[in-house]
Parts: structure tokens; C-alpha cells; sequence
């Protein structure tokens, strides 16, 4: 009986409560050892699957369809991401524009894979993407990297040195805007706010800049009295 694993036994004469209480331990045995096969399939496949998971996951994030911090820590937990809601991040959002001209000597997919390698090596220190989302529009792409919390500074350094890089290969132009740290419940409206500050101020076109410093100007900005007014 032990050779052929028996879960249980039965004395003679049968009793129909005993048998029924055998029967249901078995039953439950047999799912839970079901479950567990299950769950190892499963964390199996994440494990094949991750990069998938959280580039998935970082482009629901980013579209809109995940704000909610409820809803975003199930889901970490859920695909088992290496990211916390409890910890701050910088985004470095990209636009890529003036693109006609690579695009003659370079497909879309080489030029979108390019760009997501450079981001994720220069600025993660990554050369396999886990952290870069990439939209790929008619006449631009918009990128957005989430990098580890670090000193601003040293951020500027690597966009720069992004931007050379960049510039070795493609004719294109490219604009980085680096945010201020953040916790992913706040990623959607910082990268909405960056999109808009690219949108809007051409004095950025084609350089580095730090939110912060966007702000920051045009406090001073709204501050300087109406020349015009006091000239009246």
C-alpha cells in the first residue's frame, strides 16, 4: 500500500460516514496537488516571462489604464515585478522627431530596437530592455525610460551622453526631459505633464532639460511685472 502511495485506509466493515470522509480527503488532496503543479507552471512561465510582464505592465501604466495604488500593487504582486509602489523613480521621457531621413536607410523596428537598447544601457545600465515603453507614431517616437532613483546631475550626464550616442548613428532629433523622482501612482500624470512641456516649449526642442528647472522658470516668468502694462 505504501509503494502504491495510499493517502488512506479503511477497517472492515465499511462504514458509509468513513468512506465519505476518505473520499473528500482525497478528492482535496488531489487539488491541492492540482494547485501546486499549477502555481509552479506558472511561476515557471513568469520567470520566462518577465520582461514581457513588466514592459506590459509599465505600457498599462503609462497609458492610463492602470493609476489606481491599489490596482497597481496587485499587479506587481501578480507578475511578480522587481518594482515597488513604496519606492521613487526618475523618468526620462524621450521624443524623437525629424525621423523622414533615417527612415529612407533604416526600418521602423531597427530604429525603434536602437533607441530601446541605448536607453536601457546608458541609462539603467541595461543592455535588455525592462524598463523602456516605446510609441511609435507616423512622424515621431515617444519614449519613456524609468531609471533608479539617483542624483539629477548624474542623470543629465547620461541623457547627454544618450544624446551623443544617438547622434553617432541617426540624423533624427532628440529631446530628453528629465523628471524629478517619483512613485509609479504618479507616473502617468508626470509623463502627461512632460509630453506637454515638449509639445509646448520649443526652447527645449533638440537639448536635455529638467522639469524642475521648466518650473521653476516659469515661476519666474509669471512673477516679472507687465512691461507693457507699466508702460501705460
Amino acid at each position: 500500500a505504501v509503494k502504491l502511495h495510499a493517502a488512506e485506509y479503511i477497517l472492515k466493515p465499511f462504514d458509509a460516514d468513513v468512506m465519505e470522509a476518505a473520499l473528500k480527503k482525497l478528492v482535496l488532496k488531489i487539488k491541492e496537488d492540482r494547485q501546486i503543479r499549477q502555481e509552479r507552471q506558472y511561476g515557471q512561465w513568469v520567470v520566462q516571462n518577465k520582461r514581457q510582464l513588466q514592459l506590459s505592465f509599465l505600457e498599462d501604466v503609462f497609458s492610463g489604464k492602470l493609476e489606481d495604488g491599489g490596482e497597481l500593487t496587485d499587479e506587481i504582486f501578480s507578475r511578480r515585478l522587481d518594482l515597488s509602489e513604496n519606492e521613487d523613480y526618475v523618468l526620462v521621457v524621450t521624443k524623437v522627431t525629424d525621423i523622414e531621413r533615417d527612415r529612407v536607410n533604416i526600418s521602423p523596428e531597427l530604429m525603434r530596437f536602437f533607441m530601446e537598447n541605448i536607453h536601457s544601457e546608458l541609462l539603467c545600465g541595461d543592455p535588455v530592455n525592462h524598463s523602456v515603453v516605446v510609441w511609435q507614431q507616423r512622424n515621431h517616437y515617444l519614449l519613456v525610460t524609468v531609471c533608479p532613483n539617483q542624483k539629477l546631475d548624474r542623470m543629465q550626464e547620461k541623457c547627454e551622453q544618450l544624446m551623443e550616442e544617438f547622434h553617432r548613428v541617426f540624423t533624427a532629433t532628440i529631446t530628453c526631459g528629465i523628471c524629478d523622482p517619483c512613485r509609479i501612482t504618479e507616473f502617468y500624470r508626470t509623463f502627461l505633464r512632460v509630453s506637454s512641456i515638449m509639445d509646448t516649449a520649443v526652447v527645449y526642442y533638440g537639448r536635455c532639460f529638467r522639469v524642475s528647472q521648466y518650473m521653476d522658470n516659469k515661476k519666474m516668468e509669471e512673477k516679472l511685472p507687465d512691461f507693457a502694462t507699466l508702460e501705460k
